[in-house]
Order: structure tokens, then sequence, then C-alpha cells
């Protein structure tokens, strides 16, 4: 099949705009609630959800050894390396297959905090560690292993 200049100018337009409309869903996330860990191994994005006003967070791992649990009915390539928290509920595997966020984005140095409403995460020499004050809940993050609270 031909294509022609304008049809392709047509094709990257439409392919833009699906984009920013796929960004727009998603940027309602702090941009100081963002972070990566001083190794850039782990990106996790913190907000306060539009739609409800509570708050979140997901922190992504870019390589771990542990092994997640069974996928379940997730059939995506991403299974196993992020992990989300929502303000009053347990946290759970997310079933993604992609990347949550690309570095470089800010750093949060060893042994500091980030808070997004009940929602606060402490970068740790072994991980992330994100903790919901108004249920206890919480979800620490390391290379080679995992804990759900």
């Amino acid at each position: 099949m031909k294509t022609t200049g304008h049809s392709s100018v047509a094709l990257i337009a439409t392919a833009t705009g699906a984009a920013t409309i796929a960004l727009s869903a998603t940027a309602h996330a702090s941009p100081d609630g963002s972070f990566q860990s001083p190794s850039g191994n782990f990106v996790c994005i913190m907000m306060v959800k539009a739609s409800t006003g509570s708050s979140a967070a997901a922190c992504q791992a870019q390589h771990h050894t542990y092994a997640p649990p069974p996928p379940g009915q997730c059939h995506l390539g991403g299974w196993g390396s992020q992990f989300n928290l929502d303000e009053g509920n347990s946290p759970h595997f997310e079933c993604v297959g992609g990347v949550l966020a690309v570095p470089p984005m800010p750093t949060l140095d060893y042994g500091q905090t980030r808070s997004v409403g009940t929602i606060t995460c402490e970068s740790q020499q072994s991980g992330v560690r994100c903790t919901d004050s108004s249920s206890g809940h919480f979800f620490r993050l390391s290379s080679d292993t995992y804990e759900l609270g």
C-alpha cells in the first residue's frame, strides 16, 4: 500500500492525539509525588485520585529477582513488577503491560520520605516502603524481596 505525505502526517497527528489523551488520563499525579530511588531501580507515582479524592501510590521495580505470586488472569508481560496501595485498601500487585514511569525522575534520597494525602513513601537503601496512615496497610519493595501488609 502506497502512502502519501498527507496520510503519513494524518497518521502521526492521530497517534500524537491518542498519546495525549492517554497521558491526560494519568496526569492527576502530583509532580511532587513522583520519584525514583537513588539507584534508579524503583520508580513511584503518588497521587490524589481526581474521581474520589483519595490518595494512592504505585511503585515499580525496573529489575527484580523476587518471585511474584502466580499472575491469575493477568496475561501481560509486566506482571510482578508493580505494587499499588490505594487509601484504605490492602496493597496488591498490579497487572501492567508497560512501565509506570520513565526515569529520570526526581530522586528521593535514602532516608527521605514523600507524602500525598494519607500515604507516605520512604526511600531506603534496601528499596522503597509505602504506608497508608489511615489503615496501616503497606508494601515494602526491594530487588530481591517484597512484603505486603
